[in-house]
């Protein structure tokens, strides 16, 4: 098979499709904590289906068409990291095939390398270990084997996606910890395997989450990866005048940096890498050709998502909230309009069609889940109006920074006195264990609560009042002035008396507010003022 018609990718895009959402559980439950959290498999199967959806309803009969509706209905329909890194992929994928008549092995390696590139230039901080890995260790076996059958290729990359996927735990060590493999690059070899599926005529078999779990290691990782990282997202288009030797660039970049994605357009090489030394890297190509293009963001300055060209006073704010009792709560304190969810995330489509109906000259969206974010920029960049993001990962922190918020003020003066706000609030979950796990050196048994500030565990035990007393005994409550208490839409509410008097004993002058906020995933959350 040298070649993949439109026909026969309508059908490999729906038996994708099919195969992700029948291990979409597995690959929620191998996310890293055990709560209900209907994240990575939910995301990802829920944006891939709009697009097959969007497919089957139209019934495009060429290349063209499936590329330009299937990258539409992604894009809107993305939700999550998982979701969004599809959109990316896909988006670059197709630009290498959508004018043809159909896909052949050389457009398959070749859109591969610019689905990579997409991917990696689009991520604030691509992540070794999770989806990307995979993503470049297919795009690297498809660009050195010279394979002629599209269905030889798929099984080699796969193949290598499926040892590189054994590795996530060591370059992810948040995996090793919980003594499982990255859920994100899983999700995306099951889709590809459904694909071939299409291809060959022999049925995947569904997953099973035991393969995909082994003795957790004890210890705490040593840093997140934005602390790890390398500072200089760097972009690089050269002109090469002469061959580089084989395997010396890979090599010489991996010494280098990390998120490395390579784009051969015939004489053209397209470069992105984080790195510390981008002088370093310019200084090597200049050896092998003309440096046309550089593009060097310093990374700590991209979390500002603030619309700064903008001098607009009629503001108006979209939160998302993670449950319905939340909206109240915001639009108390000036954000009239929200977007709520549960167990599957936003996506870009709503949060777009939210914009559109609110009226003023700019809109700030405030995500309170860093798995919106990648939605909230996808929605900013399709409107055509101003639209800013505060890039807020708990809802706590997206109450904290209203007290920052004015209508009136610009939005420069509403991105400082905003993030200033959040230096005053702490906060953390409670959650009730839905398996059996073991987290390092924790033990978690199913029906357990447990409590969760910055992806660690505070702490264990049988009891929601046990657990939430010793939670806040790792706090200095004598420099607190308020506590909220955000109850979920399944807490028992029945403790609460006994734990505000214990609060009250360690500080008599602390405000303890209660209030209703609906959440899916937490039985309680806990704001420190």
């Amino acid at each position: 098979m040298t070649r993949i018609d439109p026909d026969l990718l309508k059908e490999s895009f729906i038996k994708a499709s099919l195969h992700l959402e029948r291990n979409h559980k597995v690959l929620n439950n191998l996310n890293v904590f055990p709560v209900p959290d209907g994240d990575t498999g939910s995301n990802m199967s829920s944006s891939l289906k709009a697009a097959v959806s969007g497919l089957e309803k139209e019934n495009p009969l060429t290349l063209p068409d499936i590329a330009r509706i299937f990258c539409e209905e992604l894009n809107r329909n993305s939700r999550g990291n998982s979701g969004f890194i599809l959109a990316r992929f896909f988006a670059g994928f197709f630009d290498v095939s959508a004018g043809n008549e159909a896909i052949t092995t050389k457009d398959l390696r070749e859109g591969f390398s610019q689905g990579s590139f997409l991917v990696n230039t689009s991520l604030f901080s691509p992540t070794e270990g999770t989806m990307i890995t995979i993503i470049a260790a297919m795009t690297e076996y498809m660009s050195t084997v010279d394979a002629t059958d599209v269905r030889e290729l798929f099984r080699g990359a796969l193949e290598t996606a499926r040892a590189a996927l054994e590795n996530t735990p060591r370059d992810l060590p948040i995996l090793a910890q919980a003594g499982v493999i990255d859920s994100g690059a899983l999700g995306f070899i099951v889709l590809f395997e459904g694909f071939l599926a299409a291809l060959t005529g022999i049925e995947p078999q569904a997953e099973i989450e035991a393969d995909y779990r082994f003795p957790p290691q004890a210890g705490t990782p040593d840093s997140s990866p934005e602390e790890a990282g390398f500072r200089f997202c760097t972009e690089l288009l050269v002109r090469l005048e002469k061959d580089i030797p084989d395997g010396e660039l890979r090599d010489f970049l991996k010494e280098r940096g990390n998120s490395i994605a390579l784009v051969a357009e015939g004489e053209l090489l397209k470069l992105h890498i984080h790195t510390n030394d981008p002088e370093d890297l310019e200084q090597y190509l200049s050896a092998y050709g003309r440096i046309e293009k550089t593009k060097i963001e310093d990374m700590q300055d991209q979390v500002n998502l603030f619309n700064k060209k903008a001098e607009a006073t009629d503001n108006a704010v979209l939160v998302c909230i993670p449950g319905s009792g939340f909206a109240e709560i915001f639009r108390n304190l000036g954000a009239e309009y929200s977007v709520s969810y549960d167990e599957k995330l936003p996506s870009a489509r709503e949060l777009g069609e939210q914009l559109q109906q609110i009226n003023n000259d700019h809109i700030i969206i405030i995500t309170n889940n860093k798995n919106i974010i990648p939605a909230a920029i996808m929605a900013r960049d399709e409107c055509d109006k101003a639209v800013s993001i505060l890039p807020t990962e708990t809802v706590s922190a997206g109450i904290a920074a209203m007290y920052g918020f004015s209508e009136n003020d610009t939005i420069a003066e509403n991105a400082r006195n905003m993030q200033d706000c959040l230096e005053f609030v702490q906060s953390f979950s409670l959650f009730k264990s839905t398996m059996d796990t073991r987290f390092g050196d924790v033990d978690i048994v199913r029906g357990n609560f447990f409590t969760i500030s910055g992806g660690k565990i505070l702490a264990v035990g049988k009891s929601s009042d046990q657990v939430l007393k010793k939670s806040f005994s790792g706090y200095d409550l004598s420099m607190t002035g308020n506590i909220s208490l955000f109850k979920g839409s399944r807490f028992d509410e029945s403790s609460l008396p006994d734990l505000k008097q214990f609060l009250l004993e360690q500080n008599s002058t602390l405000e303890i507010e209660e209030f209703y906020g609906g959440q899916y995933r937490e039985e309680l959350i806990v704001s420190l003022e």
